[in-house]
């Protein structure tokens, strides 16, 4: 096992070095529309007993998720509506033409 020399790694093995460091590519910056708005969610984290960090992660991920969960249900239902919406104009259609035929 090699070891990192210098002032902040003597004597420590590479990968014990690399955990202490934080992944800068892993990082998002959230820019809140006030002060009294992120204010208002570490408060909120805070009473989750949570970081703010993973309090914002894991609420964009039920959020994520959720839609993720209900996507084939408003597809299913859109089309639901086209054929109802189909069926309507037949149905305005029939009943006219029974006007029409009268006269």
């Amino acid at each position: 096992m090699r070891l990192l020399a210098g002032r902040s790694g003597a004597g420590i093995a590479p990968s014990m070095a690399q955990k202490n460091l934080p992944d800068r590519a892993r990082y998002t910056y959230v820019y809140h529309p006030s002060r009294k708005h992120k204010e208002q969610w570490k408060k909120i984290a805070k009473k989750a007993r949570t970081p703010l960090s993973k309090f914002i992660i894991g609420t964009v991920d039920s959020v994520i998720d959720e839609n993720a969960e209900f996507k084939p249900l408003r597809d299913d239902l859109r089309q639901k509506a086209v054929v109802i919406e189909r069926y309507e104009g037949e149905l305005k259609k029939y009943r006219s033409q029974s006007f029409l035929i009268d006269i």
